[in-house]
């Protein structure tokens, strides 16, 4: 997004490799206004733990640039709810899409990563992590405890993102506001690194 947006130099730096403590609004006059999520749940000290036994001694910069490369999905209605309806949240109105799993992951196998916990949060008690963390379909351990999906990402950018729709909307915290219709998704719309529920 920071790409089809136009944004360069420092301020793209700045972007993709500093804490966002806020919700960045973006704008070009050839396209509508687009909003940057904010990083609240991460801290660059909780990173700095969580990072400690990383193999190529990644620093919080690597990982919010490693997160910001990726288009992440929810898995599932409960943790999407559960952040929409989050009181810094709750307030705000997005367009939610609801994508067809199994076309995407057909599509996108080769592009596809998994990871066993939410990448984007540390709390007081931060989970370790690495630039092993996200794994292959072929590679992601599916051990009974540590084998479950919490995210599924893509790399930098999904073509065509009305290909996989089928249901698209507006919410309000949990509520379902109004539908989108396809007057609204443009055909060839590219989705660049934004978080939705699948």
């Amino acid at each position: 997004m920071i790409d089809l947006y136009g944004i360069n130099g420092a301020e793209k730096a700045k972007l993709l490799s500093q804490r966002r403590d806020k919700i960045v609004k973006i704008q070009t006059e050839k396209l509508p206004p687009a909003f940057l999520s904010d990083q609240k749940p991460l801290t660059d000290g909780d990173l700095e733990k969580a990072l400690c036994n990383s193999p190529s001694k990644m620093k919080p910069s690597d990982w919010y640039a490693l997160l910001n490369g990726k288009v992440f999905f929810w898995l599932t209605k409960e943790r999407l709810d559960r952040l929409s309806n989050a009181s810094p949240y709750r307030a705000h109105m997005n367009d939610l899409l609801v994508l067809d799993t199994a076309k995407l992951i057909q599509d996108y196998t080769e592009n596809l990563w998994l990871s066993p916990m939410n990448t984007g949060f540390t709390g007081h008690a931060p989970v370790p992590r690495d630039e092993n963390t996200f794994s292959r379909i072929e590679d992601h351990d599916w051990d009974k405890k540590r084998g479950k999906i919490v995210e599924l990402c893509v790399d930098n950018k999904v073509k065509n993102i009305s290909k996989y729709i089928v249901d698209a909307y507006v919410i309000k915290g949990t509520d379902r506001i109004r539908t989108l219709t396809s007057v609204n998704i443009p055909p060839s719309l590219e989705f660049p690194c934004e978080a939705h529920y699948l």
